[in-house]
């Protein structure tokens, strides 16, 4: 395998276009991603768009078991 360019007697450099491949590829990956997930937001957005008028029912009182063991001796 000769990697010695004719003209100046440098060895060839292979690693900028693997490096420049892979930076491509990144970016193509990227635009990919961003429109999947726009997507995927706008059919979120559609679905929900309905419910928006809607008020949420009453929130119930926080009960003694949703506190950690050593908190539940403070209440009494």
């Amino acid at each position: 395998m000769n990697n010695v360019n004719k003209t100046n007697g440098q060895p060839k450099r292979l690693w900028p276009w693997f490096v420049l491949a892979g930076f491509l590829l990144g970016i193509l990956l990227t635009i990919l991603w961003l429109s999947w997930e726009i997507k995927r937001v706008k059919r979120i957005r559609e679905s929900t768009a309905g419910q928006a008028g809607i008020a949420p029912g009453p929130v119930a009182p926080p009960t003694a078991g949703w506190l950690p063991m050593g908190f539940r001796n403070l209440q009494s």
